[in-house]
């Protein structure tokens, strides 16, 4: 049974700036729809780190966010109930 999995639109594709343009292009295109820079493998392993720096970057501000507000909820109920 071949199965593929659906691309769910509601999901962004990860993103870079284009080392030209400065416009960001999605993750798996092969040259910048802005200003037709084709992207060379050094270009292409660089923009592969950005958008990983990028991703562990949100997770470090979601893993501090989150236990942040949960302690602010605690205590705004215990202080206040």
């Amino acid at each position: 049974m071949d199965f593929e999995p659906e691309i769910n639109p509601r999901y962004r594709k990860p993103t870079a700036p284009c080392p030209k343009c400065e416009c960001h292009i999605k993750h798996g295109e092969m040259e910048c729809y802005h200003c037709g820079y084709e992207l060379t493998v050094d270009d292409i392993r660089t923009l592969k780190q950005y958008m990983r720096k990028q991703w562990f970057h949100g997770m470090w501000i979601c893993l501090k966010i989150i236990p942040i507000a949960i302690i602010l909820f605690a205590l705004y109920f215990s202080l206040f109930e």
